[in-house]
């Protein structure tokens, strides 16, 4: 159970029993997305990286940003 919210949420917490914490989550995936993007969304730091440093789709493709 999360600090940051009173102990006494019966409704909540069936929610989380029944279909998981869906809003940490969505934190941890928001959290882990701007980890690995990040560096490609940070224009200050000059040009993308090589196309083998970039993610890779189950595909094997590298996922180029946008123009």
């Amino acid at each position: 159970m999360s600090p940051a919210r009173p102990a006494d949420m019966p409704i909540y917490d069936a929610l989380v029993e029944e279909l998981g914490d869906v809003p940490a989550e969505a934190r941890l995936t928001a959290e882990r997305t701007l980890r690995d993007v990040g560096p490609l969304m940070d224009f200050r730091l000059g040009p993308a990286p090589a196309p083998s440093r970039l993610p890779q789709r189950a595909s094997g493709h590298a996922v180029r940003p946008h123009p």
